[in-house]
């Protein structure tokens, strides 16, 4: 089976990681995966290196009539290319919402059925705006966002979740600590992250008496504004770096911290709580995503997204739960290998896109309008 995946952004994020690795583990499997992208980057060469890249072409955006009058054309003739040297492709998969309405015209075009993958939790507008109740399969990779769009129009929908590779397994970090003297944050600067939740909740700590870190390292973009805010909010005794956005070796560099901190006042999934697992790091994290799934609704080791006062709480509850970390990051550990490994998830993806493909599906497909 060929299948032409639709990926705009190429910079190391959540999608462009999990795209890589599904892509590497479907060819493992025979499955001709290749990827159509809109900009170079990060994931461009990734999958030139798996010799997985379909080309590069700037996308239309389909709500702008502009873009879509200067650019459809060209991206149009060089798909045309692209499908009849690498082609022809049985499936398009969106590699998310974004994605979605240009996978829809691709396959229209090549009378061919198409995938949405939702990495992200739309609004139902938002959903129906890019058309996923028409895609042949929604994807959903969190449990929040299959609940969601059950309730939504869809003509089939599964739910898939991100994976690990084994390559992504490190031995847990067993070094004497009495109290985490380096923390990590990862993320960025945006509200949704968190940050400023973790750094105000850093200066209650501190005039309540509590016990601080020595440094704490940002993982992530920051705006120089954004950093002179944090700066000002945290504890002056905090020795506070930012790291800026990780391309390579971030797993070296958790590594060299004693806990991760996951703020995020919403996840879709949260792919950062899963590779902080397997690094070995353990982790204080707000429960959004998949963290209750791992961590547990009532663990001590999560918090309220959002809730300052309950991230204080936590951080001040850590003292009598640290001597227990290595116990609790096994349990973890456990239960992301058993459930988010993505060389089992993929036998899932596969199984999807041979029912998607099948005559039934592209029959009735055919008789739908594109607009």
């Amino acid at each position: 089976m060929k299948v032409l995946c639709v990926q705009k952004r190429a910079g190391k994020a959540g999608a462009q990681v999990c795209l890589a690795k599904t892509v590497r583990t479907l060819r493992k499997l025979s499955i001709d995966v290749k990827v159509l992208m809109g900009e170079r980057g990060w994931l461009t060469d990734r999958l030139t290196e798996m010799d997985a890249l379909a080309g590069i072409s700037p996308f239309p955006s389909f709500r702008s009539p502009l873009s879509k009058w200067v650019k459809i054309g060209r991206l149009a003739d060089y798909v045309k290319e692209v499908w009849q040297h690498q082609g022809p492709f049985q499936l398009i998969h969106a590699n998310d919402i974004w994605e979605a309405l240009l996978a829809e015209w691709l396959a229209k075009r090549w009378q061919v059925p198409w995938l949405m993958h939702l990495r992200t939790l739309p609004t139902q507008p938002l959903y129906l705006k890019y058309h996923g109740d028409r895609a042949q399969a929604v994807i959903a990779v969190s449990p929040l966002i299959h609940e969601t769009v059950r309730q939504w129009p869809h003509k089939r929908l599964a739910y898939i979740p991100e994976g690990l590779d084994e390559e992504d397994w490190l031995p847990v970090k067993n070094e004497e600590c009495p109290f985490p003297q380096q923390i990590g944050v990862i993320g960025h600067d945006g509200e949704l992250k968190g940050w400023r939740d973790l750094a105000a909740a850093m200066q209650r700590v501190q005039k309540s008496g509590g016990q601080l870190p020595i440094r704490i390292t940002f993982f992530g973009k920051a705006e120089i504004s954004s950093q002179l805010v944090l700066r000002h909010m945290l504890p002056v005794e905090l020795d506070v770096v930012f790291q800026g956005h990780v391309e390579n070796n971030l797993n070296s560099l958790l590594r060299q911290q004693d806990l991760i901190v996951l703020p995020s006042r919403q996840e879709s999934f949260g792919m950062a709580v899963i590779e902080t697992i397997a690094a070995g790091i353990p982790l204080l994290a707000s429960r959004t995503g998949i963290v209750p799934e791992i961590m547990g609704e009532s663990s001590p080791w999560t918090f309220i997204p959002g809730d300052s006062d309950s991230l204080v709480r936590t951080w001040i509850h850590l003292s009598a739960v640290w001597p227990q970390r290595l116990a609790y990051l096994e349990t973890w550990r456990k239960k992301v290998s058993n459930k988010f490994m993505i060389s089992n998830n993929t036998m899932t993806l596969i199984k999807l896109y041979e029912t998607s493909a099948s005559q039934e599906d592209i029959t009735s497909w055919q008789k739908q309008s594109l607009f």
